[in-house]
């Protein structure tokens, strides 16, 4: 797999391995790596979704301005940690648009219902006052790590 560069694994606990099953490190991030991913961002643990979403953009957008992807990582943590209420709110309509555009493509009842979380987290966020820092704690953002080169 060559064209693997990067892998970003949004999910829950993408690095978390089974210590039962062997002694070796076996996460579905290793496994991204042995089969020839440059590097993958992975979680530790059940990381929530609307925060990951807003990760996903920042450190997207870091990356389009040229950062390497240790530093888009920090810089996408230290987004999401010190941004307030009112500065998110700029990201929530491209946030909102793309669930628009899933919701219209996915015929899964189940996706259908956590596009509805999601948006219910959005409205969440929405009431809360400008100044707030929703995401503040290190539960949010510090469950985001990278790995390989």
């Amino acid at each position: 797999m060559p064209d693997l560069v990067e892998i970003f694994l949004s999910c829950c606990e993408t690095n978390l391995g089974n210590p039962n099953i062997t002694d070796d490190i076996l996460t579905l991030a290793a496994g991204f790596l042995c089969a020839g991913a440059r590097s993958v961002i992975s979680t530790l643990w059940s990381v929530d979704a609307l925060a990951t979403t807003f990760f996903c953009l920042f450190y997207y957008q870091h990356r389009q301005a040229e950062n390497n992807r240790a530093t888009a990582l920090q810089l996408a943590q230290q987004d999401l940690r010190n941004k307030t209420t009112g500065e998110l709110e700029e990201q929530l309509s491209n946030i909102e648009t793309y669930l628009s555009k899933l919701t219209k493509q996915t015929t899964e009842h189940s996706k259908k219902m956590k596009i509805g979380s999601l948006r219910l987290d959005i409205r969440s966020i929405k009431s809360q006052p400008k100044n707030e820092k929703p995401f503040a704690s290190p539960f949010y953002w510090a469950g985001f790590i990278c790995q390989g080169l």
